[in-house]
């Protein structure tokens, strides 16, 4: 091995006959092996410990990269600490939130790290989608690194101040789910109505059992203001959610897992506010729609809308955030060639949502849809409008002045993200207005 190591450099043996010349070229061929050695050997340590046996969750995390963490701290140290932002939600701070989720994934498998501090102290704003993506990985990370007999201790900070941010982790957020909460308001229920947490796949749930849920989860909402769902009111709603969750469920790919999470919040002001995040890990929008027949009617629409858009792409507007704000439009799903109606119920949603989820007082409901790297913000800026598309009278959102596809939206409404989401994640913020929903009705008292 000497004799081949100082061939190839081109030295001549018999002149480096000396001892303490020969020690030295030895040692320092050891060493350079040691170190090849050991690193060959953490990355096998490494390979076996990010393959979570019986967690599709991780598995598919890990397979998508969002756990990788090559522009994140890279240490061995047994203890972590996560900064939550200021400002923590996919509505208005996604790309730095999404950056944490990475983070905390790719930290929580490592098998060295012992400890995880998560400190909210700093948080003034915490969205619900953002915190219930982050507990979903996080208690997935906790169990199954207890299973393999390498706990990791989860611990943390949050301030006391923020009233807000404290209520959301002790109703709805990690505090509560790992049944630690000593809130005594939210042990109650004063004030709040939580939906808890449902888990399912595309195999398991049936969509139509949730949406009824969700729908009657609703209707307690708007009990809480004198207000009612109407039979009719109670079918549309549930046909709305259920078409969504049928979406988290046959769009999402065989691996797909989905999840919904909702809480409200009403003391004795005159509206409440209410949060509800649906959320899947698998395929994306424009996965999915990627996956459709070339012959189909509706991959013909998309490739001939896209080449109107060649021109207009550049690195803040893509194929993939055309074909995901494209997926949003009435009539359109990749299902729509199995001859029944699709792709009626998120267009709908968002509708129905900005119609009556402001207050009396001017607050505006606001909505996201992020899937992969792309993020649409529905805010009260540009509205749904029906309008005459290829013949048919559809809902359209294009968010533009013109409100049409053949033009390149505004950039504030759709935009691409640094750090993608292996999945879509619904957030919606609105508020139940007694008055305001009055006064949308006409002067009816109580059925919405």
């Amino acid at each position: 091995m000497i004799l081949k190591y100082l061939m190839v450099k081109g030295l001549d043996y018999v002149k480096l006959r000396e001892k303490r010349r020969i020690n030295y070229l030895m040692r320092k061929l050891r060493r350079i092996l040691k170190r090849k050695r050991k690193r060959k050997k953490s990355k096998r340590q490494t390979a076996k410990h990010t393959i979570y046996y019986g967690s599709k969750l991780l598995n598919f995390l890990n397979r998508k990269k969002f756990s990788e963490g090559n522009y994140f701290r890279a240490n061995n140290k047994s203890f972590v600490s996560v900064k939550i932002p200021k400002i923590f939600s996919l509505i208005e701070n996604p790309n730095e939130t999404l950056k944490i989720l990475k983070d905390i994934s790719y930290q929580g498998q490592k098998p060295y790290v012992k400890e995880m501090f998560i400190d909210h102290s700093e948080c003034e704003e915490l969205g619900i989608s953002a915190s219930a993506v982050m507990d979903v990985i996080i208690l997935e990370i906790e169990k199954h690194r207890r299973r393999a007999g390498n706990p990791i201790n989860l611990s943390g900070k949050v301030s006391p101040k923020n009233k807000k941010v404290l209520d959301i982790l002790l109703i709805s957020g990690l505090l509560y789910h790992l049944n630690i909460s000593t809130d005594k308001r939210a042990e109650r229920n004063e004030g709040v109505i939580k939906f808890d947490r449902i888990i399912g796949n595309n195999t398991l749930e049936k969509s139509g059992e949730v949406a009824t849920q969700i729908t009657e989860y609703f209707n307690r909402c708007l009990n809480t203001k004198n207000l009612k769902l109407s039979r009719e009111g109670k079918r549309s709603f549930g046909g709305m959610i259920g078409e969504v969750i049928d979406n988290c469920q046959l769009h999402g790919g065989k691996d797909a897992q989905w999840f919904i999470l909702a809480h409200y919040l009403y003391n004795d002001e005159e509206y409440g506010e209410c949060r509800i995040t649906i959320f899947n890990f698998g395929n994306t929008i424009y996965e999915s729609l990627s996956l459709i027949p070339v012959s189909s009617k509706l991959y013909k629409s998309i490739i001939e809308l896209t080449r109107k858009h060649v021109s207009l792409f550049n690195n803040k507007w893509t194929k993939e955030s055309l074909w995901t704000l494209y997926a949003l439009q009435e009539g359109v799903s990749s299902l729509v060639e199995d001859g029944k109606p699709h792709g009626f119920g998120t267009i709908t949603l968002i509708k129905s949502f900005k119609e009556i989820g402001k207050t009396h007082y001017g607050g505006v409901p606001i909505m996201s849809i992020t899937s992969g790297d792309a993020h649409i913000i529905f805010d009260d800026k540009y509205q749904v409008e029906t309008k005459v598309v290829e013949g048919e009278s559809k809902k359209i959102i294009a968010f533009n002045d013109e409100n049409t596809l053949t033009k390149s939206p505004d950039p504030d409404n759709v935009k691409i993200l640094k750090y993608g989401f292996p999945g879509t994640i619904i957030s919606m913020k609105f508020y139940i207005d007694e008055q305001y929903i009055k006064e949308r009705l006409g002067g009816k008292k109580s059925d919405a």
